[in-house]
């Protein structure tokens, strides 16, 4: 394996196991529905990728910008 899937790998075990999670979590909520008159399925179980990031992710400063250029130009 090459060193720059390393990288990829690591990410891709953040979500090993978010599916079976989400999973339990629609299972609680389904539960629980119909003994309460207001129940948000974000709430049953609150887990940490359901932050929005987007925003803080996305940002690229020029200092960014100018260190890309340089690597680029190597």
């Amino acid at each position: 394996m090459p060193l720059w899937d390393l990288n990829d790998m690591i990410i891709g075990l953040t979500y090993k196991g978010r599916q079976e999670w989400e999973r339990t979590r629609t299972a609680a909520y389904l539960c629980m529905a119909p003994h309460c008159k207001k129940l948000d399925i974000k709430k049953v179980l609150p887990f940490h990728w359901d932050k929005d990031t987007s925003a803080e992710d996305t940002y690229i400063s020029n200092e960014d910008v100018d260190r890309m250029r340089k690597m680029a130009a190597y």
